[in-house]
């Protein structure tokens, strides 16, 4: 494990731990004011849900590097051997190109293929150290061609398309996933609105004006937990329906909760 690796682990445990304090620090004080347990449940759940959030926002950004920089890389690779270079030479060109994180795998690549490892071989080893499955994948690919006998360039040649347009279909898909995410975060501001103006307005006139014995306490009580429980599955919804898994939606989730359970407090208490 890394250094980058064990500081992130660590800085997510220490937020957890934090968050932990904060949940139980009320009631070993003893605090009764209902702000002051607002900005402590606040900082229970914000802290270790914004590092969450903030750890899962890296990873996805890193990968996203990965990626799109081994695009680049498989294009000009592609160019500097239908230009006739061999893959040595092509690779040596390529160590004097920028590209990010994919940089320093990419020089390893090419002192591994310089000093004699074949090109099919160390393109596996390329794509074990990028840890990124698309890379990997695509790097199977180009391996087994080659074992196979296949032409480098047409194999690259191929490649290269297919990725640049799985890079299109990828924004196409990122855009209608954000309008998506946006409906469904809407549909939760109206329907905690409603919920708010129930509570504090339309519940106390019917109270008024037929006299009925409603426990208000109770009812925001309940109120309370349908916006928890409506955050939480929107939030698993936005993450299933984008196909990025339980991680994106919990992240929803969280966002939703927190933001519904501050916008509620502060109208309704």
């Amino acid at each position: 494990m890394n250094k980058e690796v064990l500081s992130t682990y660590l800085i997510l445990i220490a937020s957890i731990i934090c968050g932990m304090i904060f949940l139980f620090l009320p009631s070993i004080l003893k605090i009764k004011s209902f702000l002051i347990l607002i900005i402590f449940y606040f900082l229970a759940f914000g802290i270790p849900g914004f590092t969450i959030f903030w750890f899962f926002c890296r990873e996805a950004l890193i990968r996203r590097d990965y990626e799109r920089n081994f695009m680049f890389f498989l294009r000009d690779l592609n160019d500097n051997v239908r230009s006739g270079l061999s893959i040595v030479n092509a690779l040596e060109n390529l160590t004097k190109n920028d590209y990010g994180r994919l940089s320093s795998l990419v020089k390893k690549l090419y002192i591994e293929v310089k000093t004699g490892v074949p090109f099919d071989i160390a393109i596996r080893k390329f794509a074990k150290r990028a840890g990124i499955p698309l890379i990997s994948r695509y790097c199977l690919i180009i391996g087994e061609s080659i074992k196979a006998g296949g032409n480098v360039s047409d194999i690259l040649d191929a490649l290269v398309r297919s990725v640049f347009e799985i890079e299109r279909l990828k924004i196409e898909r990122k855009i209608f996933i954000q309008s998506f995410a946006i409906y469904l975060y809407v549909i939760y501001f109206i329907f905690l609105a409603i919920i708010i103006s129930i509570v504090k307005y339309l519940i106390p006139q019917i109270i008024s004006y037929s006299q009925l014995k409603i426990d208000m306490k109770y009812l925001k009580q309940i109120m309370r937990d349908l916006i928890i429980i409506q955050a939480i599955f929107i939030g698993l919804n936005i993450g299933n329906i984008s196909g990025q898994g339980f991680s994106v939606g919990i992240k929803h989730s969280i966002t939703l909760f927190i933001s519904g359970l501050i916008i509620y407090s502060f109208f309704v208490g």
